[in-house]
């Protein structure tokens, strides 16, 4: 678009974008880290698939997905490819609109808005899987993860700062373009106050106060403290005397307790040697007790017998 401001500053905006690009893509560990993020995920999806601490972990890799769609380096690529070599003192020359540039700004708030989500849920599984570690619970694998969410948050600290840097370096320079007699989209309105969406509630590092370590209730691991500088008390403990619970029981006589079951001692049955005496009683014997064995076998006099050799028996008789 034709532009005929000759204080454009040219220089300052193409020194601001190179180095916010050249800050960009020297964050290699930051793409490794998202790589093995995604890959742990595919990994072990089913053995930390009711965990809350895993499920950040999820929603930080599509946070970390999304990154790429907002594709802002490739913006910022284009952005320069518009700008003039050089601005002329008399004469106009081609440069981007100011609702381009509104476009860009958007994109930059995107960017940070998934930068703060991807630090938040980074801060909440890392504490899931700190308990993982004291417990003892998948002891290697989440040693590994806690490696991978400190390399993203470390990085991501980084981008976050200089992305929000980089908005506030830009954003003056907005009404230096020139803007459009028509819009492309009447009914679509940029905010015009780009400062709010950056609170210091929104902000990656904040200035916290240092804890009272007395009132903590942490491991002493955590803290580089010597041991012979803490005082030590001499506590003995207490053993709390038992109280017996006195329990009001009323009329003990009209209680229903149910009818007395009469449980009687089951008696073996016992062969009578006296009944085989001649070979028909011993056939009937046989016709019975084969009977009884197809029914239940455990419940038979002959239960010790096994089904062979109760078969030779039948044949002999």
């Amino acid at each position: 678009m034709p532009c005929s401001n000759n204080n454009f500053p040219l220089s300052q905006l193409k020194n601001t974008v190179k180095n916010y690009l050249a800050f960009c893509e020297c964050q290699q560990k930051l793409d490794e880290a998202a790589a093995y993020c995604s890959r742990m995920i595919a990994k072990r999806k089913s053995s930390f698939r009711h965990d809350i601490g895993f499920k950040h972990m999820c929603k930080m890799n599509v946070a970390l997905c999304r990154i790429f769609r907002v594709n802002l380096k490739e913006i910022l690529r284009n952005f320069m490819s518009m700008l003039p070599d050089y601005v002329p003192k008399t004469a106009t020359f081609e440069s981007p609109s100011k609702e381009y540039f509104d476009y860009l700004l958007l994109r930059v708030i995107c960017m940070h808005k998934l930068l703060i989500r991807i630090s938040q849920c980074c801060k909440q599984s890392a504490g899931f899987f700190m308990q993982h570690i004291q417990n003892g619970f998948y002891l290697e694998t989440a040693t590994f993860i806690m490696a991978i969410l400190g390399t993203i948050y470390s990085s991501i600290q980084m981008l976050g700062n200089r992305t929000e840097k980089f908005y506030k370096e830009l954003l003056p320079l907005r009404n230096q373009f020139p803007t459009r007699v028509v819009d492309a989209e009447e009914s679509y309105k940029f905010p015009k106050c780009l400062e709010k969406y950056f609170t210091d509630e929104q902000k990656i590092i904040t200035k916290q106060p240092t804890p009272d370590l007395n009132k903590l209730d942490l491991p002493n691991f955590f803290f580089n403290c010597d041991e012979e500088a803490i005082p030590k008390q001499d506590i003995k403990p207490t053993k709390k005397p038992k109280q017996a619970v006195l329990v009001d029981i009323k009329d003990n006589k009209n209680l229903d307790l149910g009818v007395a079951l009469s449980r009687d001692s089951l008696q073996p049955k016992k062969l009578d040697f006296e009944n085989f005496k001649t070979v028909d009683n011993i056939k009937k014997f046989i016709m019975t007790e084969s009977k009884e064995r197809k029914k239940a076998i455990h419940d038979c006099v002959t239960s010790k017998i096994s089904d062979k050799e109760w078969k030779l028996l039948k044949k002999g008789f």
